[in-house]
């Protein structure tokens, strides 16, 4: 199960390890990067001129996480609770790279 998006979590082994030392070798200053985000339900509230589920494109620094994404688009952390990367779930430090598509849900609620 995915733990929510505002504590720290872990990637799973295997994952962390290649991913990580890949970041490192994109992480330049100065340079940027373009991801395509989506934001779902209440989230679109929170940035103008967004559909749900409709992407639309962010510059970041080259190298910058799923977190670095949340705060550039002004969204409380609290407020995100699952966010998926190219279709797999993905902590809040988990580094991006040049059009990845970044999916963002709030908590699901209901009964």
């Amino acid at each position: 199960m995915l733990q929510p998006f505002a504590r720290e979590v872990t990637a799973p082994a295997g994952e962390g390890a290649s991913h990580a030392c890949a970041v490192q070798s994109v992480d330049r200053i100065g340079e940027t990067m373009r991801v395509h985000a989506k934001l779902f339900a209440t989230l679109v509230r929170l940035v103008p001129d967004t559909t749900s589920g409709i992407p639309f494109d962010v510059e970041l620094p080259a190298g910058a996480t799923v977190a670095a994404l949340v705060d550039r688009l002004g969204l409380p952390a609290a407020e995100v609770r699952t966010v998926f990367v190219n279709g797999r779930a993905r902590p809040a430090d988990w580094a991006l790279k040049p059009d990845d598509e970044v999916g963002m849900f709030p908590p699901v609620g209901g009964g």
